[in-house]
């Protein structure tokens, strides 16, 4: 797990608005079904190496009910992953992995949880959104 600190100093585009990321980066908005996202998501993660890659999740931040409900989109692997990590207070942000990816497109597919896909060797960050979109920011 990295804290917000730690990734900007990866050299991650981080944004605490998305407002931001318009003003200062080029920006695209793609549109990808479930399979499409883990495809592109999973070539940027392997174009940026493992340890250049991460994303975050809120997942350790929802209230008990919230977590159910999330917790309804696991199959046991899934849920086994995450019942695997430990419960961080504050942190965030963790490494990209195979799992990892599958379960946050998964979430930000079906619009129960999004987030946020950072890769710092060739800087990139995908902001999940609603109906399969992520805005894509790059550097100008």
């Amino acid at each position: 797990m990295l804290t917000v600190e730690q990734l900007k100093a990866a050299g991650a585009i981080y944004l605490e608005h998305i407002q931001e990321g318009f003003d200062k980066y080029n920006h695209k908005i793609v549109t990808w079904n479930q399979e499409e996202a883990c495809e592109h998501i999973r070539e940027l993660w392997l174009l940026n190496d493992p340890e250049h890659s991460f994303a975050d999740f809120y997942y350790y931040k929802l209230n008990n009910e919230a977590k159910k409900k999330v917790d309804s989109m696991f199959n046991e692997e899934e849920m086994n992953y995450i019942k695997g990590i430990s419960n961080p207070l504050e942190e965030v942000i963790f490494p990209l992995d195979e799992i990892l990816i599958n379960i946050l497109v998964k979430l930000n597919y079906s619009e129960m949880l999004f987030s946020t896909f950072y890769f710092t060797k060739e800087p990139c960050t995908l902001w999940g959104n609603y109906h399969g979109e992520y805005v894509v920011f790059q550097p100008k």
